[in-house]
């Protein structure tokens, strides 16, 4: 399809497939919704249009231009949301253009004031007098309203596995381990192993729930193993791990290592077993509701809970990774695990150095 002018210029609509852009020779090539476009189905364009566009200056003094636009994304806006944060940061390309509207970040999208200073349809798409019934079309959809008239990204998951509410609910301040608290270790590895996050619950006593907190978030597996035996020294406390999935490679090097002089095992390891790691998840999210656990707040793990989800396995469910970075999410499980299945005589054992 296409709309062709008398000097023999067209307008022609394409979609987001490996043929597109190839062969066409291109003045202005507008991509647009590019939320939605995949790592991979990016590359796709580009591998076409880029080639053309190059080639054009000489043959008819015009210098195309790629224009690449959308609101902002969600959290399954893999490239865009990538792309977004390196210009954001400064990393702006040669013969680039970068332009960004939208509120503050810092600012409340629900202030309507300020939806109709920075956006910049305000006045000739809309009257100020409409906004207040388009956010009620919104409805209790907050994240929807501010990406969709703020330009604020929705980082959350519509399925997500822990609701924000129920997140900031259940938050609490760090706790550094005292002489006489339950503590467990867990620990969690993301599907390509770039780094270990490692997480404490601790029993802070005084009729309070325990809480989770994230310890260490260490590039690869290398470093865990020493870090996790100081710890475990330090604090006189087991580690749990997955021995399934990700992890399972460190769970192997912590289960068989052994003190050369005396041959015991060198790693207090939880008793964990695969049918425990399926019902761990849902455990940690219980707890949660029910108010028997409190988090600290850790940047890592409050991005994470924003796309977590659930993946089916039987009658329970795990975390599901093919939706993104689980591991701080997977770590805080495992301590809480481990933590809810620590002997009882363990509480008058935990010292600290």
């Amino acid at each position: 399809m296409a709309l062709e002018f008398k000097n023999g210029s067209q307008l022609r609509p394409g979609g987001a497939t490996e043929a597109a852009g190839h062969g066409v020779q291109g003045d202005l090539i507008n991509v647009d919704e590019v939320w939605s476009l995949s790592k991979q189905q990016a590359k796709n364009l580009k591998d076409g249009f880029i080639p053309t566009t190059t080639t054009r200056l000489k043959l008819t003094g015009v210098r195309p231009q790629i224009w690449w636009t959308s609101t902002e994304g969600n959290a399954s806006s893999e490239y865009f949301n990538d792309r977004l944060d390196r210009l954001r940061a400064g990393d702006i390309p040669d013969r680039t253009a970068f332009f960004d509207f939208g509120i503050p970040f810092d600012a409340d999208p629900e202030d309507l004031e300020t939806i109709w200073r920075y956006h910049p349809g305000a006045g000739y798409l809309f009257d100020f007098d409409q906004l207040a019934g388009f956010r009620r079309q919104f409805d209790d959809d907050a994240e929807g309203w501010a990406r969709a008239f703020g330009n604020i990204r929705d980082a959350g998951s519509t399925d997500r596995a822990i609701d924000s509410l129920l997140w900031a609910d259940t938050m609490d301040e760090p706790v550094t381990p005292e002489h006489g608290m339950r503590v467990c270790f867990g620990v969690g590895v993301p599907l390509d192993a770039t780094h270990t996050v490692i997480a404490a619950c601790i029993g802070v006593g005084g009729g309070l729930p325990p809480l989770v907190q994230i310890v260490d978030d260490l590039p690869g597996t290398g470093e865990s193993p020493a870090r996790l035996l100081a710890l475990q020294n330090d604090y006189r406390a087991p580690v749990c791990i997955d021995p399934r999935g990700p992890s399972a490679a460190l769970a192997d090097v912590l289960a068989n290592a052994h003190d050369p002089h005396t041959f015991e095992r060198v790693y207090r390891l939880s008793d964990m077993r695969a049918a425990d790691a399926v019902t761990a998840p849902q455990s940690f999210v219980s707890a949660l509701e029910q108010h028997n656990l409190t988090h600290a707040s850790d940047r890592l793990a409050d991005e994470q809970v924003c796309r977590a989800t659930k993946r089916k396995s039987g009658d329970a469910w795990l975390w599901n990774r093919s939706a993104g970075d689980v591991s701080a999410l997977e770590a805080m499980t495992m301590a809480y695990w481990g933590y809810m299945h620590l002997p009882e005589w363990e509480a008058d054992d935990i010292q600290v150095f």
